[in-house]
């Protein structure tokens, strides 16, 4: 007797037996698989979205998957990057604190018009002064679901390792 193959929730790995397909903007050309609780976390990232930015299926996923594999770390969506007097200075798509890490998912346009391209510049720098490596994903880089795997564990990966170099350095100042 033959058994069915297991599918599994391309956010969170957990076995399913119902899902849905979610299919990512036109020039997109794969699918992601999600059992009902990512579904549930998905929906709910599109209706807490901050006003006027447009949050893309990849960006929502990407965290997502992230937050389910670095789940003994903060990962935070839509994090407001705040100066020492509490005022926002911009907003970065993912965030993980205690790794001093910022995740940029863009499109195109960060790599095709040249005042974003600055913009997005001095915004690293700024972040690199405050201690925090900005890394940039690029949206159209991303053709098929094993790439998106791919890229969530190079950045699991990094996360772990920023982390441990974060806490290195809050050592040795306190020595």
């Amino acid at each position: 007797m033959e058994t069915a193959e297991s599918v599994k929730c391309s956010i969170c790995d957990a076995d399913i037996t119902e899902g849905v397909i979610l299919g990512f903007e036109k020039t997109d050309n794969y699918d992601i698989l999600m059992c009902d609780n990512c579904c549930q976390e998905y929906d709910t990232l599109k209706t807490n979205r901050l006003k006027g930015r447009y949050l893309s299926n990849y960006q929502k996923c990407l965290y997502l998957a992230l937050k389910h594999q670095l789940s003994e770390l903060d990962v935070y969506f839509e994090w407001a990057d705040k100066d020492v007097l509490g005022k926002v200075l911009k907003t970065v798509d993912i965030a993980i604190p205690s790794a001093k890490l910022y995740i940029e998912v863009n499109g195109a346009q960060h790599v095709e018009n040249c005042e974003q391209l600055r913009s997005d510049l001095w915004r690293s720098y700024y972040s690199f002064n405050a201690g925090f490596l900005t890394l940039s994903v690029f949206n159209d880089a991303i053709k098929s679901v094993e790439e998106f795997y791919q890229i969530v564990g190079f950045l699991v990966d990094i996360a772990h390792a920023m982390e441990k170099r974060s806490k290195s350095i809050a050592s040795q100042k306190r020595e």
